[in-house]
């Protein structure tokens, strides 16, 4: 015989497990459409990926959800674009010598860190 607190335990588990389908889902249409507008080579969106991206020196950190390097402007209005859509942070990093001015790693958890690196030009 089932008890209550066993349904209530099952329908919360198979709540939990419609949120992370969904998450995951909507995840997996960010990816590919950041994948679209960069190249796949651009876009790293695995947390051993954003992980090893977003390492830096400050002991509390945030692992993002995507970390992307555009090499173009057109590139970074794709990005903000489907962020802004999505309803996701956009971490912006310059790879310059930048210590004491900002981090690598977002100051909230998730989002799109934006890696400027490959910006080779200033117009």
């Amino acid at each position: 015989m089932i008890t209550e607190l066993e349904t209530e335990s099952a329908v919360e588990q198979n709540e939990t497990s419609k949120a992370h389908s969904s998450n995951s889902a909507k995840q997996d249409q960010i990816n590919s459409q950041l994948v679209e507008a960069l190249k796949e080579e651009n876009v790293k969106s695995f947390s051993t990926d954003t992980e090893k991206e977003s390492r830096t020196n400050i002991p509390e950190r945030f692992i993002p959800q995507f970390v992307v390097f555009p090499e173009s402007t057109k590139q970074i209005s794709e990005v903000m674009k489907i962020a802004n859509q999505a309803n996701i942070p956009v971490w912006p990093v310059s790879q310059g010598k930048n210590w004491g001015y900002g981090s690598k790693s977002a100051s909230y958890p998730g989002g799109i860190t934006m890696v400027l690196s490959k910006m080779r030009k200033i117009i």
